[in-house]
């Protein structure tokens, strides 16, 4: 009777579908590592937008990325100089005549 028992307890785990079993986990391990990457980014983003309520951060990043003033100042732009061998005399910078 034991012998029958074990013999029948090894038909069912031999029929058991180990590979699918494996092949499930890993899928559920590479699952969760995206949904904690999806959920850092999403706090990520949720601090952004709360930033951007801030008139600070919308003027800040108006002077940054865009390079607009508040209403009354002036913009400046700061050219890189030409070094002093590459001009020409009368005022042209390398235009020839």
């Amino acid at each position: 009777m034991v012998a029958g028992v074990g013999i029948a307890g090894l038909l069912v785990a031999g029929s058991f579908p180990w590979k699918a079993l494996s092949s499930d986990q890993r899928a559920v391990a590479q699952a969760s590592a995206q949904l904690a990457a999806l959920e850092r980014a999403n706090a990520g983003l949720s601090a952004q937008a709360v930033a951007l309520r801030r008139p600070s951060t919308v003027e800040r990043l108006a002077r940054e990325e865009l390079g607009l003033v508040p209403r009354g100042w002036r913009a400046y732009a700061i050219l890189p100089s030409t070094p002093a061998s590459s001009r020409q005399p009368g005022g042209t910078h390398g235009a020839s005549h």
